[in-house]
């Protein structure tokens, strides 16, 4: 064997011993991500900073006034944005007694005076629901809050709620949902509402009595719960 060959087997072999041709190792960097977290958000509605929603409640009313609750303030607490739903439930009228002037105007006890026959009420022989105006607002606009109600603010429902069928307060349905109003996170709003006792001394109003004195609701009133939520946004 010639010298030639001898040192071309020799680089031969030197290639196959460190791997030429064979496996090859590539540069690398690796991080590493620990800890990783999913959380859920939240929706929490405060009224007056309180989970509790005090009743609202408008006293001593006489025929002729228009008379507003304290402006409550409610805050969405949470760290999502949801939207408000408004419901009334649980509509009950009550007598509290027949005093003289109601006896002399027609009234008696275990009787309600109510010519068109609808009632929203579940219960109840009292006749002032039938002799009201209500609005329900949300004070969405800019300016001094908290404030009472005014023109520029929302009524997501107003009307004669114990007239009839057409003018009726819904019950157990949410009164905003055509509303859409957002509360985000942080977000403050103001609501309350407004109700006014039609007087019989009226020409425009006084048709809404069916013809009952004011005198058959002395004394008288009405109550009612309310749902007030806050509602995750959908798609």
């Amino acid at each position: 064997m010639s010298k030639k060959i001898l040192i071309s087997l020799s680089i031969v072999s030197m290639a196959g011993a460190i791997g030429i041709g064979g496996t090859v190792a590539y540069f690398s960097d690796t991080e590493t991500s620990t800890g990783n977290t999913f959380t859920t958000g939240t929706l929490d509605l405060k009224v007056n900073g309180e989970d509790a929603f005090i009743p609202f409640e408008i006293s001593n009313m006489k025929p002729g006034d228009t008379l507003g609750t304290a402006t409550y303030t409610i805050k969405n607490n949470g760290s999502l944005p949801g939207v408000l739903s408004y419901k009334v439930t649980n509509v009950t009228t009550n007598e509290n007694g027949v005093i003289d002037p109601e006896e002399s105007a027609g009234d008696a006890e275990n009787l309600r005076l109510d010519p068109d026959g609808y009632s929203i009420a579940a219960s109840g022989y009292g006749e002032f629901l039938d002799q009201v105006y209500i609005v329900f607002w949300v004070d969405d606009t800019s300016g001094q809050r908290p404030a009472s109600y005014d023109w520029e603010d929302c009524k997501f429902w107003a009307g004669y709620p114990n007239e009839s069928d057409y003018y009726s307060l819904p019950t157990d349905t949410d009164l905003m949902a055509e509303e859409n109003i957002v509360l985000n996170p942080g977000e403050e709003l103001y609501m309350g509402i407004t109700v006014m006792f039609i007087s019989e001394t009226w020409p425009s109003y006084s048709w809404i009595l069916d013809g009952i004195p004011n005198n058959t609701a002395m004394g008288d009133d009405f109550q009612f719960d309310i749902e007030l939520g806050l509602n995750q946004i959908t798609p």
